[in-house]
């Protein structure tokens, strides 16, 4: 942009100036190759953690029990990640339709005496996306932590003895009141 002299206007000035190119993509091929490197530390570190439980636990002669709750975690988390993404973009989906958001007007805004067009759906409709993803994961890591209560929830144990006051079996608050509360 040229550096002229706007002292003569009285309004303030929002100036924005386009980006220069830095190749054919942008400049987004380092922020993709930094990602990668990124996940794959994390990968790396989490692989080296699992490896070495593996080791101790098969030393103890508990390869399989170590097996199975590193499964019934990771079933958990996907199980849970995809009920609740599908829950909340469903829901969402619904409020788009219910409240139109494709009939949403295009909002005109005038930057540095140039008019603007944002469309709101343009932004609502990606960002509906990525609240339902980040709160999936987040609450399907939270519930697959959670693995044994889940396991005495649908494990309960048989009890023949009978709580004197509210005449629930013994097996009710080991396994079942833990889940419920």
């Amino acid at each position: 942009m040229s550096n002229s002299d706007y002292s003569d206007l009285d309004a303030e000035i929002i100036d924005i100036t386009p980006k220069q190119n830095r190749g054919r993509d942008g400049g987004r091929s380092k922020w993709i190759i930094f990602a990668a490197a990124f996940l794959l530390f994390i990968a790396v570190f989490s692989g080296v953690g699992l490896y070495t439980e593996a080791l101790w636990f098969d030393s103890l002669g508990f390869a399989s029990r170590f097996w199975s709750v590193w499964a019934i975690g990771w079933s958990l988390f996907v199980v849970f990640g995809v009920l609740t993404f599908g829950i909340l973009r469903g829901g969402f989906y619904w409020l788009e339709r219910f409240f139109g958001l494709n009939n949403l007007a295009t909002r005109k805004i005038i930057v540095n005496n140039q008019p603007v067009d944002i469309n709101p759906a343009r932004i609502l409709r990606p960002l509906a996306w990525i609240v339902a993803f980040v709160f999936s994961i987040s609450y399907a890591f939270g519930l697959s932590g959670d693995w044994q209560t889940w396991m005495l929830f649908l494990n309960q144990p048989a009890t023949s003895a009978a709580d004197p006051i509210f005449g629930n079996p013994v097996g009710f608050y080991y396994s079942r009141c833990p889940f419920i509360t």
